[in-house]
């Protein structure tokens, strides 16, 4: 039988071509900078003039941190070879192998200390008597946040003393943004001046320099110790509003008081104990 020459050509054609690989196109990976918004406790013994702190509301909250992260890019093999047949293997039948029991998750090794939930209670413009004496909810508070805070690192409870209350009250009242002794101090300032400050911000910054007694970055700690300090029975705090800053709408001071005083060099290894847990 004849076949047509059209056929055989188109036989031969077909027997020629070998198929090609398609290599995707990659792109660059953007390696777009991550901004990074900085807020930190506000502690100093200079001049109300001088104090430069770190502004804690005057930044929109949307940003505050971003994060970009660039996904990871996988290039297909440059080879162009065709895979060979697997060789051959010995098809003797096996015995079955039991599934395995999956691994129970371990407890985690570095459990971290939590700040306590905040209570959204807001500041008078100054302290009023009541919270003075101990008797209002933001004392109250107060004291409750710095009790459930020190008992993560086996610190005693500790009591509100209107005595050291009425001290700090008394420097803030003349705008006196110094230390007095064992004492921590905040401030935070904002653009709006319809802004309302929740005692938990200023507590917070604070209590977040755990991160640092951790060493799990550097940075000051001693806001952070004198609260957990185990030898410190009383605390009494003040705030106001009333101190104008040039440039600001609003600003807001904030200090507390302790005692027996605590922070004493040589002592941090016995007063300061290590986090062991809610």
């Amino acid at each position: 039988m004849r076949i047509p020459l059209f056929t055989l050509l188109v036989l031969a054609l077909a027997a020629s071509a070998q198929p090609t690989k398609c290599r995707p196109r990659l792109s660059p990976a953007n390696n777009t900078p991550v901004p990074q918004l900085s807020v930190s406790a506000a502690a100093a013994t200079v001049p109300l003039g001088s104090v430069t702190d770190v502004p804690v509301a005057s930044v929109p909250a949307s940003s505050a941190v971003i994060s970009i992260t660039d996904a990871a890019t996988t290039s297909a093999s440059d080879s162009d070879s065709t895979p060979s047949d697997p060789a051959p293997t010995d098809q003797s039948p096996t015995s079955p192998t039991p599934d395995s029991t999956p691994a129970r998750p371990s407890p985690n090794p570095n459990p971290t200390p939590h700040l306590p939930l905040r209570q959204n209670i807001l500041l008078t413009s100054s302290p009023l008597d009541a919270d003075l004496d101990g008797s209002s909810a933001v004392s109250q508070w107060i004291v409750e946040y710095h009790n459930e805070f020190r008992s993560e690192f086996g610190a005693p409870n500790i009591t509100w003393s209107p005595a050291l209350a009425a001290t700090q009250a008394d420097h803030l009242s003349r705008c006196e943004y110094a230390h007095f002794g064992s004492d921590n101090l905040a401030t935070a300032w904002s653009s709006d001046s319809t802004k309302q400050w929740d005692v938990d911000e200023l507590l917070d910054l604070w209590a977040g320099e755990w991160t640092a007694h951790a060493g799990a970055v550097d940075g000051p700690l001693d806001h952070f110790t004198l609260m957990v300090w185990k030898d410190v029975t009383e605390v009494g705090c003040a705030w106001t509003l009333d101190c104008a800053d040039p440039g600001w709408a609003q600003r807001v001071y904030f200090t507390c008081k302790y005692s027996p005083p605590g922070n004493i060099v040589g002592q941090e290894a016995a007063e300061v104990g290590g986090y062991i847990g809610a």
